[in-house]
């Protein structure tokens, strides 16, 4: 990671095939409008990936290029080329797996606490829940762990009851699973370890004032407490991170024996790097264990570039390389695609198609000139039995961005207009094309999200951190693995 033309050489490739991810056409809802298949893969890849099988297709991305080339006879060298340096420069090629093993497990012995929880949750929380540990430990003096974005408080909860860790939760709404989850903790546990949960919910809702007084009402019951454990502490949107900061670095004023370590298990978006610049910004924290996710969800602005390295790099010769589809396309993961059943990947695959041929029926409704976005909520698995299907229950959840007025008529009677029936009937045949635009994206996706995770690596050597970026998670159980682990010296 430390290789000064790492990135350089991940922003080439990327500047190579914007076509895949940075590109109006590369967003598979715009595949057929945007004739993406035709203008944009090389025809030597059209011609060759085009024979292979469906199931050969589905598996692209785990197979060995030697593999691969024995398919079918003159494989593109350039397709090869490309699903190499894909993978030569992801950094799940580069980095170690933390090994944690099960000597190390505290939650073997609290069933009661980990009951509830999903094999993927429970692989979690005692992975990283391990990592939190060993960096308290470094410090001789008391260590408060704040846990940011912390959700129903499973992570927090362990930390506490199993860990022996003092823990602030920190998130933007009241989750009803943190209560019930608390209230399954049993008193077998001790009196010392099952202090509650305290829930203050502070509603954004208050005028100024009155939110202001809630405020300080609800810090004056937290001192009276003392050490809940956890501290479940509810933050609305007007928090700002100067606001946290400036709070943080007064508690540390009053506390100055106590060190405080931010933690975030799948922060989405812009709060990743929010948290990473509080740490910086903050002296009372001296530690960050973050593993991020949801890259799309904030301002490209906000996300990437952090660092002044890539901020430089960018500049020089790739401004505008990266965009939302890139960072949507970040969050995807090869290894859980490729470990579901057939059926589950077929299902995927025939959403996406039949929201691509709809694109096209919409945009003939409604004209090529329509700049907006037409927005379909989830459509249940029951209503994709076949397109017609899937395009009644699109048009009940659909609604356009800027709004159309008369769209709720035509959107009426959608899956049976005979219009739709004419653009399925042209498109029927093309979903391989799909398969096969989906299966490239999919080969470069790692590269993106290895990019935002050296930026942010870099942001924080650049501070004097000291920092380790290694794969905590299985990537089949949890595809956002990559953990940033920093201290400061």
């Amino acid at each position: 990671m430390d290789d000064p033309n790492y990135e350089r050489e991940i922003l080439s490739l990327l500047k190579d095939y914007q076509w895949l991810h940075n590109d109006p056409s590369s967003d598979l809802n715009n595949f057929f409008t945007g004739d993406t298949f035709s203008r944009c893969v090389p025809d030597d890849w059209q011609q060759w990936l085009s024979h292979l099988s469906e199931d050969q297709l589905h598996t692209l991305t785990i197979t060995s290029e030697d593999a691969i080339s024995s398919w079918a006879p003159e494989v593109p060298p350039s397709l090869i080329k490309f699903i190499h340096e894909c993978r030569r420069l992801s950094l799940r090629n580069l980095i170690s797996s933390q090994a944690i093993h099960a000597h190390h497990d505290p939650l073997r012995h609290h069933n009661s606490v980990t009951r509830g929880m999903s094999i993927k949750k429970l692989h979690e929380v005692q992975r990283l829940g391990t990592l939190i540990t060993e960096l308290a430990g470094k410090y001789s003096s008391k260590v408060k762990i704040v846990d940011i974005g912390s959700g129903e408080g499973y992570l927090s909860s362990v930390l506490s009851y199993c860990y022996d860790l003092d823990v602030v939760g920190v998130d933007a709404q009241f989750t009803k699973g943190e209560v019930d989850f608390s209230r399954k903790i049993p008193t077998p546990l001790g009196a010392e370890k099952r202090r509650g949960i305290l829930a203050g919910e502070i509603s954004g809702k208050l005028p100024k004032p009155d939110r202001e007084a809630e405020v300080k009402r609800l810090e004056d019951k937290l001192q009276f407490v003392q050490r809940f454990i956890p501290v479940r502490i509810h933050l609305v949107h007007h928090v700002t991170l100067c606001r946290l900061t400036s709070r943080a670095n007064s508690f540390w004023i009053s506390h100055p024996d106590t060190k405080i370590i931010l933690i975030g298990l799948h922060t989405c978006g812009v709060l990743a790097c929010s948290m990473l610049r509080l740490f910086n910004a903050c002296e009372a924290v001296v530690g960050f264990v973050g593993v991020g996710c949801c890259y799309h969800k904030g301002r490209i602005e906000d996300i990437f570039p952090m660092s002044h390295t890539s901020t430089r790099t960018m500049e020089s010769n790739f401004h505008g390389i990266l965009d939302s589809q890139s960072l949507y396309l970040a969050c995807e993961s090869p290894e859980l695609r490729c470990s579901q059943s057939i059926e589950d990947q077929r299902y995927a695959l025939r959403r996406r198609f039949y929201r691509s041929v709809l694109e096209v029926s919409f945009r003939c409704a409604f004209g090529s000139n329509f700049a907006g976005h037409f927005v379909v909520r989830d459509v249940k698995r029951q209503d994709c039995g076949d397109f017609f299907d899937y395009s009644k229950a699109a048009a009940a959840k659909l609604r356009t961005n800027p709004p159309i007025e008369g769209a709720d008529q035509v959107f009426a009677n959608w899956s049976t207009d005979e219009n739709v029936k004419q653009v399925w009937k042209r498109y029927k045949d093309r979903e391989k094309e799909i398969l096969i635009v989906l299966q490239l994206q999919m080969i470069l996706a790692p590269v993106i999200e290895s990019l935002l995770i050296l930026d942010r690596y870099q942001y924080l050597v650049e501070q004097g951190m000291e920092v380790r970026v290694e794969q905590l998670f299985d990537a089949k159980l949890s595809p956002r693995n990559i953990v940033l682990c920093a201290q400061k010296p």
